[in-house]
C-alpha cells in the first residue's frame, strides 16, 4: 500500500477527535452556565430568607437555630464594688 492511501484515513480520525472534544467542550460549558445559573437562584433564596424579619422579633433578639445570634460580651474580670 501507498502512504498516500493512509492520509485521508488519518485525515478522518483527527476530524472526528476534533469533532469529540468540540463536543466534549461545549457540553462542560453548558454545564457550568446552568450550575451557576442554579447557585444564584439559591443564593437569592438564602438572601431572601436571611432579610425576612418577624413583626413580633426585635433583630437584637432574633435567634438563628438554638444560639443567639447576638452574645453578650463576656467580662475579663468579676465585677468589683
Amino acid at each position: 500500500m501507498s502512504p498516500e492511501s493512509f492520509l485521508p484515513a488519518v485525515a478522518a480520525v483527527v476530524q472526528a477527535l476534533l469533532l469529540m472534544a468540540s463536543v466534549y467542550i461545549y457540553v462542560a460549558l453548558v454545564r457550568q452556565i446552568s450550575g451557576t445559573v442554579r447557585w444564584v437562584d439559591n443564593m437569592k433564596t438564602l438572601a431572601q430568607r436571611a432579610w425576612r424579619r418577624s413583626s413580633v422579633t426585635s433583630p437584637s433578639t432574633h435567634t438563628v437555630g438554638s444560639r443567639p445570634s447576638h452574645c453578650a460580651t463576656p467580662r475579663l474580670k468579676l465585677a468589683t464594688e
